[in-house]
């Protein structure tokens, strides 16, 4: 019988390792071999490449404080 509420959703573990979402319910990691890994990455583009802003936040996403960020919600970091 169909309550009106969704019973499963597919979010992202970051999204799901967030406080407010772990008050909210529960959640499953689907087993990395049934997927293939997502890559991600960042970059600067040609519209600031001139930029010290965006320069100063691409040096900042490789700190180890951004890295600890990373890994408490779920993503992997090179070395």
């Amino acid at each position: 019988v169909y309550s009106g509420a969704a019973d499963v959703g597919l979010i992202a573990l970051s999204i799901a390792l967030s406080e407010e979402m772990k008050k909210a319910g529960k959640y499953w990691i689907i087993p990395q071999d049934k997927y293939s890994k997502i890559l991600q990455g960042y970059g600067i583009t040609v519209f600031g490449k001139n930029s010290e802003g965006a320069w100063r936040f691409y040096k900042f996403f490789q700190t180890e404080e951004v890295k600890k960020i990373l890994i408490k919600y779920g993503f992997e970091v090179p070395d």
